[in-house]
């Protein structure tokens, strides 16, 4: 914002100060229009209310300035003014300088005969009041007016933006987050070499952006990012903004190639165009912006490959962000001149090749480096270990290979996620990565992962999903994990070959809400201490060597949505009391000695589209019709991506197994000849494939390739 000194000249003031002195305020015959003002808006309640009755009144009233014997200056901004909009303060035929912002001011803006500000008033702030209406016509009375804020004043929804205007001449205009609708005016033009600052953003403006704005000569300011059906194109004609400082036309639906003549615009610093339709490729003739500080170009539909010649932005540049757009070949070495980079995004394109090795340069400048979704190869260099103060990396969906390096434990006093999941890494999880304190973030499945957990990743105090599913990794899960406590909402290990008993001390996680460890080779019964897991909506324990029965606290799980225990070794009876009321789904098949009755108190703990009970293959009894459920039985392997879908795309999934699959009147301890027949023995756990390769599949392992592919259930 705009000093408001530079508007206004100095002033002779009159301050009568509490000494000895009394002095007679010019401004007295003032003091009428200024009490009406006060009482017009609940002056009592002002924050520093004047004291009307002053002997030095108005020039003792704080935020009144007078000059030759008139009010020149009003600023009462952010005082809980109250009430409706003062349109008499019109009467000041002398001020310059009005501050109304931030108050409670509602009803229109004062409209007809402007009286004296047609020619005094320079300075207008009327931000974030309660507006309603909209911009009057007769505004364009004030000609003399430089500066303009009305910025947040959501209830001049729908107003459009006069063309008359154009008798401004302004240099600051901020109508942003108004709701304005229809075209930004093409006469505004008129305001020519004056203005500087333009900010129209968060309204709903269409029409484009009209190419005769190339006037502007002077323009330093454009930002109209957030007009969501703006549309059109960039005008070549803006060139000749060679003092543009900062452009943000984001979420605007531009589409169109970017003009290359904006090359002109040797004073950019800031430059966004996220979120738009653009298409062609980034023009190499923008090297000439050598003090850009931050490009955004993401999610457009730009194509071509990153111009090597943007290294002449060198030390100047902090952000550079282009994904998800659809620029291919390499990421070229000489960006490593770009020695003071703080963020680099290049994720979702169809870039190849591998990471200049020479980016090691970025050093400790570098925050965050994004290139998942790419075809990325090679291995992961040793010598990025110098990025010190990274916060995020995403290696994510590549053809990475080799290890994963130890140094990497340098990051440790910044990383926050980590994402190098669908790739083809191998060997161990480094134990160094303990040093990773603030880590919140840990995604590295379906990768070619061995070995085991250390104890010491319970250092991660801050860890609120981890995620392993579809790697090689075996041995115990560390009791220590208890440590992780209650950041911890998810965590995901399908698919490996982990082994021994579930840690009964993970109870202490009780803000999990995910806890997914099916297919694997745990033992041993489900602990009871479990059941104090109040948060838990997914648990997945199937396609294990669980032993044991169901505790009977689970049915104090109340968020319970998904619970699936399906082809283990679980004996007994259900428990007999249930407060679960978000039930979707219960897999249970394939456990040859859990038996006994359904209780009747289950018909009540699921959601009321849902009430699936997949039970072939146990001896449990009970018939469908009478407790109000559904006995699917699932076909063989059914494999649901639990890493990348919400848990309502998971029950859709399970709706449309339901569709096509058979289903028991009766669940299958009954006598019932055909629904007896219906009871298979246990299945053996479905042996291990190791992951695919993102890309090669063929045959009955392509379902293994999709991401952490949580084994369900197989045949019953």
């Amino acid at each position: 914002m705009i000093a408001l000194s530079s508007f206004v000249p100095l002033l002779l003031l009159c301050s009568c100060l509490a000494i000895t002195q009394v002095c007679s305020c010019p401004c007295a015959w003032r003091k009428g229009i200024l009490k009406q003002l006060f009482d017009s808006t609940q002056g009592a309640n002002w924050i520093d209310p004047w004291v009307i009755d002053s002997p030095e009144a108005p020039c003792s009233y704080s935020g009144v300035f007078c000059v030759n014997g008139d009010v020149v200056t009003l600023n009462i901004g952010a005082r809980n003014l109250q009430g409706p909009f003062p349109a008499f303060l019109t009467e000041l035929g002398n001020l310059s300088s009005l501050q109304l912002q931030v108050n409670g001011l509602t009803g229109t803006l004062p409209d007809g005969d402007m009286g004296g500000w047609k020619t005094s008033i320079i300075n207008m702030n009327i931000e974030s009041l309660q507006i309603t209406g909209s911009l009057p016509e007769s505004w364009s009375q004030l000609t003399s007016l430089r500066w303009i804020n009305f910025r947040n004043n959501p209830k001049l929804t729908g107003a459009t933006l006069p063309a008359s205007y154009s008798s401004w001449r302004p240099e600051y205009v901020d109508g942003g987050a108004c709701g304005f609708t229809g075209p930004i005016p093409p006469t505004w033009s008129q305001w020519g070499a004056g203005i500087k600052t333009f900010t129209f953003d968060a309204n709903q403006l269409t029409g484009g952006i009209p190419d005769t704005l190339s006037t502007w000569v002077n323009i330093e300011t454009f930002q109209v990012n957030g007009n969501l059906e703006l549309g059109g194109t960039l005008p070549e004609s803006l060139s000749t903004w060679t003092r543009i400082g900062t452009f943000y036309v984001s979420f605007c639906d531009i589409t169109g190639p970017i003009p290359s003549s904006y090359s002109s615009w040797t004073t950019i610093s800031v430059f966004y165009l996220d979120r738009n339709q653009l298409s062609g490729s980034l023009p190499a003739s923008w090297s000439r912006w050598t003090n850009v500080t931050q490009v955004h170009l993401q999610r457009n539909n730009l194509t071509g490959m990153l111009p090597h010649e943007y290294s002449s932005w060198g030390a100047s540049l902090l952000d550079f962000t282009v994904n998800a757009n659809s620029l291919t070949g390499t990421i070229p070495a000489s960006y490593a001149n770009w020695s003071m980079l703080q963020r680099f995004l290049c994720g979702a394109n169809n870039l190849t090749g591998t990471v200049p090795e020479v980016f090691s340069l970025w050093g400790s400048s570098l925050t965050a480096f994004r290139v998942a979704g790419n075809a990325l190869s090679g291995t992961l260099h040793d010598s990025f270990s110098s990025w010190t103060s990274l916060a995020v990396i995403e290696l994510d969906s590549n053809e990475f290979s080799g290890t994963l390096p130890a140094s990497y434990a340098h990051w440790n006093r910044t990383l926050k996620e980590f994402y190098a999941s669908s790739n083809r890494l191998e060997g161990s999880f480094p134990s160094e990565y303990s040093a990773w304190f603030l880590i919140e973030r840990l995604f590295v499945y379906s990768n070619y992962l061995s070995g085991t957990l250390s104890p010491a990743f319970s250092n991660w105090r801050f860890l609120q999903r981890i995620m392993l599913s579809n790697n090689r990794l075996s041995g115990s899960l560390p009791s220590e994990y208890s440590l992780w406590g209650f950041p911890l909402n998810i965590v995901y290990m399908t698919n490996n070959s982990f082994s021994g008993a579930l840690p009964a001390s993970w109870a202490n996680l009780k803000n999990i809400s995910e806890l997914v460890l099916d297919f694997n080779q745990l033992s041993g019964p489900i602990p009871l201490s479990w059941a104090t897991m109040i948060q838990l909506g997914t648990l997945m324990l199937n396609n294990n060597r669980l032993t044991g029965t169901i505790p009977t606290q689970f049915g104090n799980l109340k968020n319970l949505q998904f619970l699936m225990l399906n082809h283990n070794h679980l004996r007994g009876a259900l428990p007999s009391s249930i407060q679960w009321t978000q039930m979707f789904v219960i897999t249970l098949q394939n456990n040859s000695k859990l038996g006994g009755n359904i209780p009747p108190s289950w018909t009540n703990g699921f959601l009321p589209l849902s009430r699936i009970m997949a039970v072939c293959g146990t001896r449990l009894c009970g018939t469908a019709a009478v407790l109000g459920l559904t006995f699917p039985c699932f076909p063989s392997v059914q494999l649901i991506d639990m890493t990348v879908t919400a848990n309502n795309a998971v029950a859709t999934r399970f709706v449309n197994l339901l569709i096509t699959s058979p289903s028991l009147p009766k669940a299958p301890c009954t006598s019932d000849d055909t629904s007896t027949q219906s009871l298979a023995p246990p299945e053996p756990v479905v042996p291990k494939q190791p992951p695919m390769p993102p890309g090669v599949a063929s045959g009955a392992s392509a379902a293994a390739t999709t991401a952490n592919m949580a084994c369900v259930f197989t045949g019953g």
